[in-house]
């Protein structure tokens, strides 16, 4: 793992919440969460508009939970984008890659579903909505969490 810098944020009033922005963006990281499989909405509208979500596919994704919210670096086309472009999360979209090491992976992790893992991989910012959350990983390696 080339270089990687955590930086903890602690805020919010009365209660403590921490984020880790990761630097570099794009490297290899290690996360430990629980798998989950996610049902959410697809386009057209990604159910963000109450008169699609009958029209909208409903999709499933692999994500992993994390037990606080990680962001990258991000510079917002505006001020009234940046939760959007730039926001944080503590559900990471996982993505295999293409090819036979894929099949193999996936069958791994549907034996792994709610049960805390071990992912490795590469953070992404998201540039299209159809990514779900505002950071996804290429997914390199999987395994149960010792």
């Amino acid at each position: 793992m080339i270089g990687l810098l955590f930086v903890w944020l602690i805020g919010y009033g009365s209660g403590l919440a921490a984020q880790a922005t990761v630097y570099p963006e794009n490297q290899p990281i290690t996360l430990n969460g629980i798998l989950k499989v996610v049902r959410a909405y697809g386009p057209p509208g990604y159910g963000l508009m109450p008169s699609t979500k009958g029209q909208d596919a409903r999709i499933n994704y692999w994500a992993l939970e994390l037990p606080s919210d990680v962001t990258l670096p991000c510079k917002p086309d505006s001020p009234e984008l940046a939760e959007i472009q730039c926001g944080s999360t503590k559900r990471v979209r996982l993505f295999f890659k293409a090819g036979p090491e894929t099949t193999r992976m996936e069958s791994k992790a549907r034996m792994m579903i709610n049960r805390k893992v071990t992912i490795k991989g590469k953070l992404h910012r998201r540039t299209q909505m159809i990514d779900m959350t505002p950071v996804y990983m290429d997914v390199a390696d999987i395994d149960l969490k010792p």
